[in-house]
């Protein structure tokens, strides 16, 4: 069976161009997601649960986002007006990863 790449089911090659950004976007580009960032797999182990443990929860949570090279997002070094086109919806993506951590 021979499948017809100008017929593909994606508008405008949306899946093309979304292979070849994440061809491009290596593991260290702010905006990389390895397939296992998902808010689930970050676990710090610590529950905040006020001022009490703030300072080693906030060390903890700082070291996971810094492992997966997200902490941009929250200090503001990595903002979505410095991308254009897909690398914003990249961004988008990114950044609700990181809030629903």
């Amino acid at each position: 069976m021979v499948i017809d790449e100008s017929t593909s089911s994606t508008p405008d090659g949306a899946a093309n161009r979304a292979i070849s950004m994440a061809q491009t976007l290596d593991y260290t580009h702010p905006l990389y997601l390895h397939p296992s960032n998902a808010p689930s797999s970050l676990s710090v182990g610590i529950q905040l649960i006020g001022m009490e443990n703030y300072t080693l929860w906030s060390r903890a949570m700082k070291f996971a986002l810094l492992g997966r090279n997200k902490l941009g997002f929250v200090d503001g070094s990595v903002v979505k007006k410095d991308f254009e086109g897909e690398l914003q919806k990249q961004w988008e993506r990114c950044n609700a990863i990181v809030v629903e951590l």
